[in-house]
């Protein structure tokens, strides 16, 4: 594994794939925050895929830049043709994706890449403080291995190249207000505030201050394939 070390999701991506004249398809796309970043940077068109209603509506009322499209879609049924992408990008999103599903996800990911496409698949490792300070409300260890696990018996075998990648990202909040409202404003999450709000949480949460902030240090891993094996 090849590491990036301390910086940003978008950093890191962007290091990897130079974002330039392609067309990218970012699923589970949230409010489109990166697929704006993308075409900003030069990004040729996103086509943004968010499954959840509650973002999907706000998504069709927001004002958009050319070269972004955001539709309400599941990961299994993209709205797109086929080989129409150079790359899809699951950035924090394929654990979301029904364990059962996954390998629909990533069969669909597969049928809109043109043949020398690449798959880009971002996941949070469940480790370091980031995990510690959120794992009493939000323990997502078991659908991450379940995420790295459809990538090594479904992805691998129908790409011709993969690498890896590590890096490690800062997440500062200025106080565990602000730490609580963050993770309770997500409309794809249905915590229970009085648990994200416990004493045991907080306590948990401040042991990670540094300096005139709190911490969380979050270890992420990149999977990338490249070339898409045709069937045969």
């Amino acid at each position: 594994m090849q590491s990036l070390g301390t910086t940003t999701d978008l950093e890191a991506l962007t290091r990897i794939i130079d974002p330039v004249g392609l067309r990218w398809v970012d699923v589970g796309c949230g409010d489109g925050a990166l697929a704006r970043e993308l075409v900003a940077l030069g990004a040729d068109e996103v086509a943004g895929i968010e499954p959840d209603p509650i973002q999907a509506e706000k998504n069709r009322t927001a004002e958009l830049p050319s070269g972004v499209k955001l539709s309400e879609a599941a990961a299994e049924s993209m709205p797109l043709e086929n080989e129409s992408a150079d790359v899809v990008v699951f950035s924090y999103s394929l654990h979301h994706v029904p364990i059962a599903v996954m390998p629909a996800a990533l069969a669909e990911a597969r049928r809109v890449l043109k043949p020398a496409g690449r798959l880009c698949v971002v996941e949070p490792v469940a480790a370091d403080t980031h995990q510690y300070a959120i794992e009493l409300f939000h323990d997502e260890t078991a659908v991450r291995a379940a995420a790295l696990a459809s990538l090594q018996t479904v992805a691998r075998p129908h790409f011709e190249t993969e690498h890896e990648y590590g890096y490690s990202i800062l997440n500062r909040f200025s106080s565990f207000v602000e730490f609580c409202d963050y993770y309770l404003s997500k409309s794809y999450n249905r915590f229970d505030p009085a648990l994200v709000r416990s004493d045991a949480v907080r306590t948990r949460f401040e042991s990670c201050h540094e300096g005139d902030a709190f911490v969380l240090q979050q270890p992420v891993r990149v999977d990338l394939y490249a070339g898409v094996v045709a069937p045969g």
